[in-house]
């Protein structure tokens, strides 16, 4: 059957679109989900993908044009690798200036696919190849496929979605394409699909969340859903907020007939009508970063902070105080201290991240002349890039900013390594402010 990777299927009276997180430790966003299908000898497996511009790497063309080109292969194989199914696709991705091609307006390519399988247990596996670059990177599940159609009652596999919105009784929801959902900053939602063959009937539906560290229950609310015969889709809202203790969790939601019970806890499994769950990480960016290496997050500072202050974060006697002290100085320039955000530090520490991913030469990017700048000012509005700055022909770049402000950078190799050339330094440091 022909499928059409850009146009989102229409699942009863759901339709997709996507939104990835923004996680500075995924090279893109990749979920898989397992349906019914209408086939008696398999169930279908939803691969969603997104890839966000400023992952990939951008040749240029004539004029002010940008060009990447990327592989990607999902790979479906069982647990002995006897079974494999393979899906390739190749495409290129144009931008029309320099900052959009590093994702200045969070472009980035989605791709779907629904892929047919025999029941048992398999891991999906997806390869990213950025052809320009030369690099892979990896991703992957593992999923149980089960005959749905043995049971009277049965519940697809979650899907995380960050939105639902309603429209003349049709609604379309937002996919989070990825287990992290250390970064949203608003209730987020378990979908799945309900398949009954018995007659209509109200069921409890518990949703549990489990520390994977220590099993304890950290967030459980119980709803009553009247499910028809048939396929249903049950969504159940999960709140912002919870103390999920750990990186990791399980998501479990449990579906138990109305008149038993609303806990678990010491019920028999027969009251059960069906369970479904998926693991649930609780990283952001910045806890991601900093829980793997303070160290370098407070070198890296150097921006920000001056040498006083860098220094009297090291002299901590022991790793707690460090991280305090860190942390302290860091609630001194947050915008919004009444909020579980801090604008400031997502801000400087995600331009340290696009620092090292494009500026890199012989130092890491944030190191770099181009990163210094880009860390301090942001984008600049506009970047001209020239072979006939110098009497040898040395390429530079040209970087422009609000009030007419330029900076000027030299490749004094050849080889990528630009140094400021006017003015001859910054002086100024990181100063947050709202876009």
């Amino acid at each position: 059957m022909q499928k059409n990777l850009f146009v989102f299927i229409f699942i009863y009276c759901f339709s997709f679109t996507v939104l990835y997180a923004q996680d500075a430790s995924e090279d893109f966003y990749f979920d898989a989900i397992v349906f019914k299908s209408e086939k008696q000898d398999s169930a279908r497996i939803d691969v969603f993908v997104a890839i966000p511009n400023e992952r990939l790497n951008f040749t240029k063309l004539d004029g002010d044009i940008y060009r990447a080109s990327f592989e990607f292969t999902v790979t479906i194989s069982d647990n002995e690798n006897n079974r494999n199914i393979t899906r390739r696709f190749a495409r290129t991705v144009v931008a029309n200036s320099f900052l959009e091609s590093q994702g200045s307006n969070a472009e980035f390519t989605q791709l779907q696919e629904q892929i047919y399988v025999p029941y048992g247990n398999f891991r999906v596996r997806a390869v990213l190849r950025d052809v320009v670059a030369g690099r892979d990177f990896e991703r992957s599940r593992t999923l149980t496929v089960i005959n749905f159609s043995l049971f009277p009652f049965a519940a697809s596999s979650i899907m995380l979605v960050s939105s639902i919105e309603e429209n003349n009784g049709r609604y379309k929801i937002t996919p989070h394409i990825s287990d992290n959902i250390g970064n949203l900053q608003e209730d987020y939602f378990a979908f799945l699909e309900v398949y009954n063959s018995l007659s209509d009937k109200k069921v409890n539906v518990i949703t549990e969340i489990t520390n994977s560290n220590s099993n304890q229950i950290v967030y459980s609310d119980t709803v009553i859903q009247n499910i028809n015969s048939g396929t249903n889709q049950v969504h159940i809202r999960i709140p912002n907020g919870i103390n999920y203790g750990s990186n990791t969790n399980i998501l479990r939601m449990t579906f138990v007939s109305a008149n038993e019970a609303t806990s678990l806890t010491g019920e028999s499994s027969n009251n059960i009508l069906a369970i479904a769950q998926r693991t649930v990480r609780n990283i952001s960016f910045l806890t991601n970063r900093i829980a793997s290496d303070l160290g370098t997050a407070i070198r890296q500072m150097r921006y920000v902070a001056t040498t006083r202050e860098i220094n009297f974060i090291n002299e901590a006697p022991n790793e707690a105080e460090k991280l305090r002290r860190f942390e302290e100085f860091w609630a001194a320039h947050d915008p919004t201290p009444n909020t579980r955000r801090n604008e400031a530090m997502e801000e400087y520490f995600n331009r340290i991240d696009f620092a090292n991913r494009n500026f890199r030469s012989n130092v890491e990017g944030w190191l770099t002349d181009r990163g210094q700048v880009f860390i301090v000012f942001g984008p600049p509005q506009n970047i001209e890039r020239s072979n006939r700055s110098m009497s040898d022909n040395r390429t530079f770049e040209q970087w422009t900013y609000r009030n007419n402000r330029q900076f000027i950078f030299v490749d004094i190799s050849g080889f990528g390594d630009f140094r400021l050339h006017s003015p001859r330094m910054v002086t100024e440091r990181f100063q947050f402010e709202r876009q």
